[in-house]
């Protein structure tokens, strides 16, 4: 996704695509996997990487600016909702005395919480745990201030390199990798690499004790998914969420071509005993 670039602050909305779910489907096993997957999302996380369950978004936002005075911005969107959830936004003025650059998280959605310290957000690696502990507080607020350059009241930082920014909404903690550049001479930049998603989760473990395919990449923008699966089925099912079946697959089978449609899908793999297990797919 490459947002819009505008002096008025207009921007792009990156959304994972909402499915209405048919409830006429009368296959019972579609509707346990698509309505009944279990939020498996812990309260603790490790940066750079998902819990079992989770699902990383890839974003690809890239804001910059060249000329003084402008103004850029694009729409984050992190629980399936179809609305915007925050909103990055680059603001570059003329830092010679008064006119600071500055990248900042602007909040959307008001039951977000950020990890400050407590004016600016806690950077975090991808070996740290995402938590809030000493004098670091949870906090929310209209703007989350990530770094500026240049002005009489600078506290930085001005450069960030892939690191991520913890976030929390209820018991769910989670994480968005992000780098800026405020100093640059030429302009500034601000990237929005990744997220931990709030909402989506890819896999399902059935009381029987059938382990779910494990899909790369998911989500996807139409390359084709690696299916990592457990050994012993016999078919596996890429279906839409409606239970139309939009491709059928032999034992062995480690790729499968990516759904044409946007949308959510479900891969699930069919054993001799008539046991099941399957897995959300998300085409982008």
């Amino acid at each position: 996704m490459r947002p819009n670039q505008s002096s008025d602050g207009a921007g792009s909305v990156f959304r994972v695509p909402r499915v209405m779910m048919q409830t006429t489907t009368p296959m019972r096993i579609l509707l346990f996997c698509a309505l009944f997957t279990p939020t498996i999302l812990h309260a603790q996380v490790t940066a750079g990487e998902a819990p079992p369950g989770g699902t990383i978004l890839d974003f690809g936002i890239e804001l910059q600016l060249n000329l003084p005075n402008t103004v850029d911005s694009a729409d984050i969107e992190i629980d399936c909702d179809d609305f915007a959830d925050l909103r990055a936004v680059l603001v570059r003025n003329d830092p010679t005395v008064d006119g600071p650059n500055f990248a900042l998280l602007r909040l959307v959605d008001d039951d977000l919480e950020f990890c400050m310290d407590p004016d600016r957000p806690r950077y975090y690696t991808a070996s740290e745990p995402v938590e809030c502990t000493g004098e670091n507080t949870w906090m929310t607020g209209d703007e989350l201030v990530l770094g500026d350059f240049g002005g009489f009241f600078m506290i930085g930082p001005t450069t960030v390199d892939s690191l991520y920014v913890g976030y929390r909404r209820g018991s769910n903690t989670g994480w968005i990798q992000l780098s800026f550049d405020l100093s640059m001479e030429t302009g500034c930049r601000l990237q929005v690499h990744r997220a931990l998603s709030n909402c989506l989760t890819t896999g399902i473990q059935e009381p029987d004790g059938r382990l779910a395919p494990t899909l790369s990449p998911n989500p996807t923008h139409g390359q084709d998914v690696q299916v990592l699966a457990p050994a012993g089925w016999l078919h596996m099912e890429l279906t839409d969420v409606t239970g139309r079946v939009l491709g059928r697959y032999g034992a062995g089978t480690r790729s499968i071509t990516a759904p044409a449609s946007p949308g959510v899908h479900l891969v699930r793999l069919l054993y001799a005993d008539g046991s099941y297990s399957c897995s959300r797919l998300v085409r982008l």
